[in-house]
Order: structure tokens, then sequence, then C-alpha cells
């Protein structure tokens, strides 16, 4: 018989690793669309998704944290009928809506790449520690957006 029926089909360097992608929905949910956006991009490297649609991901998100800004920019600038703590409750649970809609997307992209990594006996990383990270990171981030479009209406630019 041949050696090489022996050897490994899976290198080093082909070999995957991944988080449990189905914990990527309480990442949007407590974290919001940037650790959604980072953690499931990091998540779909190691899986070996092709690059474009990494790319369209992070442009998907990019897109959504740019549309809360807007929104609360508008919403603050010129307050409709309700008062403006309603306006940014709306917005932030479409916000919300939205980090749940993309990580969904995220565990469609990735979901036949995960279960063929589990097949061949892939065991999965803890995530914990880095989606608290960049949950605070987003919570910051995000504080601060607030505080810079609360400033500038204070100041009326």
């Amino acid at each position: 018989m041949s050696e090489e029926l022996f050897k490994p089909t899976l290198s080093e360097e082909r070999a995957t690793k991944t988080y449990d992608i189905s914990k990527l929905y309480y990442v949007a949910f407590f974290g919001g669309v940037i650790p959604t956006v980072i953690l499931g991009a990091k998540n779909a490297r190691w899986l070996g998704i092709d690059k474009k649609k990494i790319i369209l991901m992070i442009a998907l998100g990019a897109i959504v944290l740019i549309s809360q800004i807007i929104a609360l920019k508008i919403f603050i600038a010129h307050p409709s009928d309700m008062d403006t703590r309603s306006n940014i409750k709306i917005i932030s649970i479409i916000y919300q809506g939205a980090s749940l809609l993309l990580s969904y997307i995220y565990y469609n992209l990735m979901q036949k790449n995960f279960k063929m990594h589990i097949m061949t006996g892939g065991e999965t990383e803890p995530m914990l520690k880095e989606a608290i990270i960049w949950t605070i990171i987003s919570t910051v981030i995000v504080s601060l957006i607030f505080i810079y479009i609360g400033v500038f209406k204070s100041y009326g630019f």
C-alpha cells in the first residue's frame, strides 16, 4: 500500500478553527453591530469563507452603524411630536434588530463550513472573553457618538 493513504489530508496551513457560531446571536443582542461584525468576520476568515463575502458583511455592518448615526442626528436635531427619549429608544430597538439580523446572515454564511469543521473533528474556540471586550469597546464608541451628537445639538451645529 502507498504511504500517501496514511498521511493526513488537512495540513496545518489549511486547518480551520471556529467559535460556536450559534453564540453570535448573544454577541449581537448584548453588544450590537461592532462586536458582531468583528467576531463574525474573524470567524469567517478562520473558516475560509470567501474574502468578498466577508468584505460585503463588514460593509453591511458599517451601513447599519452609519444609518444609526444619521437617524440619531436627524431625530435629535429635528424632534417630532414624540420626545427625544422615545426617538432614541426606537432607534436603539431598530439597531438591535439590525444587529440580530446581521448575526443571522453571518450564521447562514458560515453554517456549511462550520458543520464541515465539526464533522472533521474540529473543536470550537471560547468566545466569551473577546465578546465581552468588544462589547465594552462598542459601548464606549456608541456612547461617544451619543455625546458627540448631543454636544453639537446643544451648541446649534
